[in-house]
């Protein structure tokens, strides 16, 4: 697993992410595992939280790249209202109080699944614990969604198996909302076991997401459950689908 960041696997994926085409913005957030970094050789205060908003991935990519390794690394699946701007205009800010909520989010783009072993809270999972996670997350792409021709994007998160859904661009509506949160109950209730949690909460429109091509950072690096850097196996062109409940 290569362990060197790669701002441009990053750039690619909040890129695809269509937040931009959209009308909207992506809020980048952090969440350090200390509120002091060293960031860009600077022993700097972070607080509890980091974030910013952008339209600039390219930006986005060299601003993440200090905390990589020493944070949570982040970012909204869904596109924010662009007056989020002015709170963080494709800047990072330390210590923020206020992030983005359900309401700021202008349309949904997304339905993710995410496959976590069964392991200790805050801990990284073993190669094992890994390997039922993401065997999991393809069964799940191969009963539930290829038989009714859904493309499905996969990913790892570091520690488990992620799916991506691209979707149409559906409004962000109790509606919408509902229709999701039954498809997530289904899939946890019928692929979760013993061994792995299919997470059911993972739908809610300002959702936010590992962002790949970072590192994960959960406990502490050892040789029997390692930090990995998380990946996506993105397309050449995302084709965007409707998805009935």
């Amino acid at each position: 697993m290569n362990h060197h960041y790669d701002p441009t696997h990053v750039e690619k994926f909040l890129t695809s992410l269509g937040h931009i085409e959209a009308g909207g913005v992506t809020e980048v957030r952090i969440l350090p595992k200390t509120p002091y970094l060293v960031v860009n050789g600077r022993r700097e205060y972070v607080g509890k939280i980091v974030a910013g908003y952008y339209t600039d991935y390219t930006t986005a990519a060299r601003d993440i790249e200090p905390f990589d390794g020493q944070a949570h690394l982040y970012a909204t699946l869904n596109p924010c209202d662009m007056k989020l701007m002015r709170r963080a205009h494709n800047r990072l800010a330390y210590n923020v109080k206020a992030t983005a909520s359900d309401r700021d989010i202008i349309s949904i783009l997304w339905f993710p699944f995410d496959v976590d072993p069964v392991r200790p809270a805050d801990t990284p999972s073993s190669d094992e614990e890994l390997k039922e996670a993401l065997d999991c997350r393809d069964r799940i792409i191969q009963e539930a969604f290829e038989p009714h021709g859904v493309p499905v994007i996969p990913a790892m998160s570091g520690n488990g198996g992620h799916g991506l859904i691209p979707l149409i661009g559906y409004p962000n509506t109790a509606e919408t909302q509902a229709q999701i949160k039954r498809l997530l109950d289904w899939l946890s209730e019928t692929f979760t076991d013993e061994t792995v949690l299919v997470d059911r909460t993972v739908g809610n429109p300002s959702r936010i997401w590992k962002v790949y091509g970072t590192l994960a950072c959960k406990g502490d690096n050892t040789s029997l459950a390692p930090y990995r850097r998380a990946f996506i196996d993105l397309p050449d062109t995302i084709h965007r689908v409707e998805v009935q409940s």
